[in-house]
């Protein structure tokens, strides 16, 4: 990244612009983390360009009329080059800066700690090798301090990170963030899942920077994607588009008890932007969930004794894509209806919860799976994961990147394993990794809304490299938002759903 700040200033791009990028991109995604609220902010700054971003930062929440203040780590006159435009810009727009160049500036016991909602970690960068010392630790120990009532976000990366790592120089001397606003592109120590941990979810803040030349630069060939990303990949919709526009799904599922799963699903795939969404459940629980969800059409279907779908023939000519398992059950008749709907759908085709199962069962000890008609998504969890390749779940975790590809390959699907750093694997050996979400979202019926936000976007239209990466992206910074409104504990699945969780900005 220092290479790329390096040459996009020799090209003539001056770094008082990149910086400014930097800020507005800054700005920009912590207004909608935080959802139309106005947190109190303290900012924690150094006296170089990560300081910088953080003066930045100041000005734009000031001006959006948060209560902000920046505490510095330095005299005032150890701040210089573009880290002092932005310092000069703050001052104008009166935004309160305190300097603390000594250690004892800095306090840690409760009594003495500001009251603010968030506080901002802009330290120290992706410029130093080693753990802070001096004020730079001492500003740590309090922001570590401030973290036990307030949220923490980090700039760039948490201070005291191994940005090539992922894991602390010294873990008493790193930040743990709630939150990361990494600058121009993933860091190679964010690959390993244990800096989740420091980080906390993680947004790529786009500097501008040529998406081929970072390609070309990047540590392993994975790809991320990130907000700018997305918003070139979907663009306003038409004024003479209409609901058949944007695709109709397909959601079969739903047994007794289990009727919730089917109807999160759908609802997902409506919140995703599909035009029409239809259910295929057992004719048993048509009249409930016909009731229960007047925008969604609803099928009955002939039904096993257990009051799970039976094999049975199902047309999928007036669909765009399709989901099956959430609520399924796991009756034979509705495993020989699993067959039969992976091998033949003519559709993109999501597979999810106890389809899975049932797809492990029927082929995981052997290397006869059907090619598939269409493309498939699969989306395991550890466990399924586990079932789909016939290990212990503890060898998925140990080798999470080399068991998806291997499952990907096998079963000729994309495949998608859920979990901290959810990874991404395509047939070909393409992958991606998911650097947002946040341990509420392990709460049930979240892979449901997965799953049916992955046919959304599938049966609008999106090919599968496009719509696969970017539904997961979405779907952890729903949850996201949604952990910052409501806290991580109390999130529940249909929190994804409810407006100001759901962002696709």
């Amino acid at each position: 990244m220092r290479d790329f700040d390096a040459r996009a200033v020799a090209a003539g791009t001056p770094g008082t612009v990149l910086m400014g990028r930097a800020c507005r991109g800054l700005a920009r995604e912590f207004f909608s983390l935080c959802a139309g609220s106005r947190p109190s902010v303290l900012i924690c700054a150094g006296p170089g360009n990560n300081g910088g971003d953080g003066f930045g930062l100041a000005a734009h929440l000031h001006l959006a009329g948060w209560r902000t203040e920046v505490w510095v780590t330095s005299e005032r006159a150890r701040v210089g080059g573009d880290a002092l435009a932005y310092l000069q810009w703050a001052e104008s727009v009166g935004v309160p800066l305190t300097f603390c160049p000594d250690p004892e500036d800095w306090p840690v016991e409760i009594g003495a700690l500001p009251c603010v909602d968030w506080v901002v970690d802009a330290v120290l960068g992706t410029g130093t090798g080693d753990a802070p010392r001096k004020t730079p630790a001492a500003a740590v120990a309090t922001l570590r301090a401030l973290a036990a009532d307030a949220r923490v976000l980090a700039v760039d990366l948490p201070t005291g990170l191994d940005a090539d790592r992922g894991v602390p120089f010294d873990p008493e001397k790193c930040v743990r963030a709630d939150a990361t606003f990494t600058l121009g592109a993933a860091k190679a120590g964010f690959l390993a899942d244990a800096s989740a941990y420091w980080t906390g979810p993680i947004t790529v803040i786009d500097l501008g920077f040529s998406p081929e030349e970072l390609a070309q630069a990047s540590v392993q060939p994975i790809s991320v994607m990130h907000p700018a990303r997305w918003a070139q990949l979907n663009p306003r919709r038409d004024p003479e588009s209409h609901k058949g526009t944007y695709g109709h799904v397909l959601v079969i599922g739903g047994s007794p008890g289990m009727t919730g799963a089917v109807a999160m699903s759908a609802k997902a795939a409506l919140r995703s932007g599909a035009g029409l969404v239809s259910m295929f459940v057992p004719a048993s629980a048509m009249p409930f969930l016909d009731a229960a969800l007047p925008e969604i059409m609803v099928r009955g279907g002939r039904e096993t004794s257990e009051g799970t779908l039976a094999e049975q023939k199902i047309d999928f000519s007036a669909y765009t894509a399709a989901v099956i398992g959430p609520g399924l059950g796991k009756n034979p008749e509705t495993a020989a209806l699993l067959r039969q709907v992976f091998a033949e759908c003519p559709i993109p085709l999501v597979v999810d919860a106890d389809a899975l199962r049932l797809l492990a069962d029927a082929w995981a000890d052997s290397n006869d799976c059907p090619t598939p008609a269409a493309p498939r998504v699969l989306t395991p969890h550890p466990g399924e994961m586990a079932a789909l390749c016939g290990c212990d779940t503890a060898d998925v975790q140990s080798v999470r990147a080399e068991k998806c590809l291997e499952a990907a390959k096998k079963y000729q699907s994309v495949v998608v394993l859920k979990g901290n750093r959810t990874r991404i694997c395509f047939p070909n050996g393409d992958q991606w990794l998911n650097l947002n979400g946040n341990p509420g979202m392990a709460t049930g019926g979240s892979g449901d809304v997965l799953a049916g936000m992955l046919a959304g976007l599938l049966g609008r239209g999106l090919p599968p490299e496009t719509a696969v990466p970017a539904a997961v992206y979405l779907h952890g910074r729903a949850g996201d938002r949604a952990a910052i409104r409501l806290g991580q504990d109390a999130l529940t699945a249909l929190d994804l759903l409810l407006d100001g969780g759901f962002a696709f900005g």
